[in-house]
């Protein structure tokens, strides 16, 4: 999915671009998406996931998704518990009144990760790759290029330090 605009990246960029642009803008927006979410390890926007964890007969479960915005639904063995009967503390869950019974994958619980809408960061990520990629349509291979006596150097990293920093505090790292 798309973690920016065609608007978006012709305004930064400063472009008035033709249809054949904008197909090709738009295919560089998917691809830089695709990309972002590769490297962070999740897709960006809301949507459930489901997991199945071992019961080790504690009162506690430790999530393994980053940026967790609600819990769906708890079943051990097939038998769902009552939202009142557990809480969600960041990574985990915690059972009020009983423990995870020991057990393999006996566990499943449904929760939604990911953000409402794109972090402002992370869509700026997106259109500084989109402007990369698009102003590198004439050099493709080129590290530098000398011409009257003059060389000119060019970025051929896949992510900038700038936009580096930038994602690092969404990667995903799991509590001690």
């Amino acid at each position: 999915m798309a973690l920016t605009s065609l608007d978006k990246v012709k305004e930064w960029l400063k472009l008035q671009t033709t249809v054949v642009d904008d197909e090709l803008l738009q295919r560089l927006i998917d691809s830089a998406s695709a990309f972002i979410e590769r490297w962070l390890g999740f897709n960006i926007l809301r949507h459930e996931v489901i997991d199945w964890f071992d019961g080790k007969g504690k009162n506690e479960i430790v999530l393994t998704k980053p940026h967790i915005l609600s819990i769906n639904s708890i079943a051990i063995d097939d038998r769902i518990i009552a939202p009142d009967q557990y809480r969600h503390a960041d990574w985990w869950i915690i059972l009020k009144n009983e423990c995870f019974p020991r057990g393999r994958r006996n566990v499943r619980i449904a929760y939604d990760i990911g953000f409402d809408n794109v972090p402002a960061d992370i869509e700026n990520v997106v259109i500084d790759l989109v402007g990369l990629a698009y102003s590198e349509q004439d050099r493709i291979g080129f590290q530098s290029k000398s011409l009257a006596g003059e060389t000119v150097s060019f970025f051929t990293g896949a992510l900038s330090d700038r936009s580096k920093v930038a994602l690092e505090h969404y990667k995903r790292v799991i509590p001690g």
